[in-house]
């Protein structure tokens, strides 16, 4: 029996000490990853962003909006930071972990819509967190979001397990030999070609045949009226902007007119700009979308100039 004890220990000391190195160079190369999953995160925690301007919000702020672009129309160095498939709650964490480690930005685009004030079910995209985990602020949030499990913020390498081509990618980025470039993507901007794809219209419009309305949260409502406050306290320039939605897909979405009712209501109270492209002419053209709320690489490019060109009259940017 002691025998066998013996070898036990020894086998599960061995395991410990395979699945802590494991972690150790996944989680050490995922954090120097410049992959289209991991760039944005890489650059808040390295604090090698500081930008002038960041772009702050979910999918339609990450897709929607090229920095190279706002760059040249504003002479400015911006960065977007959108994050797929989140809430206000995960972008406000984006927001304070850029803070924690790079330079205060002049300016802030919260890029927002119908979507903003809903509590989110699932973390999106949660392998791109499971290397910050350590992190204080990304364990308290996330931890109240279903993602990850217990065990994954204790006991090493588990929070891994799944992601077979991140581990890959991890190792190899570790190694120095990754082989990722900036080409997926520009200042968190993909570089990824879109355009219309009636398949996802018509499964959304079959999931939804009477439409839907989006749940709203007070605390986030709360939550986001504080932090508009807290960033103009800090001498930050903050806009709200509203992107199109392809225009048949408005009915659907019930309550999107309560929802833009109260961002426009905390622009007003914190007397902030807010830019309403909700009913603007990109909406009628399917030409300027990938699909019902996201818009194709065209329909990206011509936003991003138009929006640029409204910051432009808002905010002095020239340097």
């Amino acid at each position: 029996m002691r025998r066998f004890l013996k070898h036990f220990l020894i086998l599960l000391l061995l395991t410990a000490g395979v699945l802590t190195l494991a972690d150790f160079c996944v989680t050490a190369g995922l954090r120097k990853s410049n992959a289209l999953l991991f760039q944005s995160m890489t650059g808040i925690f390295s604090g090698s962003i500081n930008a002038d301007l960041i772009i702050i919000g979910n999918s339609r702020a990450r897709r929607h909006i090229d920095p190279e672009i706002m760059d040249s129309v504003l002479s400015v160095d911006s960065y977007n930071l959108g994050q797929n498939g989140t809430g206000f709650r995960i972008q406000k964490m984006i927001y304070d972990l850029y803070r924690q480690h790079n330079q205060k930005p002049k300016y802030i685009v919260h890029i927002v819509g119908n979507g903003m004030f809903e509590e989110e079910d699932g973390l999106y995209e949660r392998i791109k967190f499971a290397p910050y985990l350590n992190d204080s602020l990304v364990r308290a949030t996330t931890r109240d979001i279903k993602g990850f499990d217990k065990i994954d913020y204790y006991l090493p390498y588990f929070k891994y397990s799944g992601f077979p081509n991140e581990i890959k990618g991890g190792i190899s980025s570790f190694f120095g030999m990754s082989g990722v470039s900036n080409e997926e993507a520009y200042k968190g901007f993909p570089k990824t070609h879109f355009d219309w794809n009636n398949v996802i219209f018509e499964k959304f419009k079959k999931e939804f045949p009477d439409g839907t309305s989006l749940a709203i949260s007070d605390k986030l409502i709360e939550l986001m009226d504080n932090y508009i406050q807290s960033c103009k306290d800090d001498g930050i320039e903050i806009v709200l902007a509203y992107p199109p939605i392809y225009y048949e897909a408005k009915p659907y979405f019930h309550n999107d007119p309560q929802i833009l009712d109260i961002l426009k209501g905390l622009a007003q109270k914190n007397k902030i700009p807010f830019l309403d492209y909700a009913d603007d002419s990109l909406s009628y053209s399917k030409e300027n979308f990938a699909d019902h709320v996201h818009m194709s690489s065209k329909g990206a490019e011509i936003f991003t100039k138009k929006l640029s060109q409204d910051l432009k009259d808002l905010l002095k940017t020239e340097r």
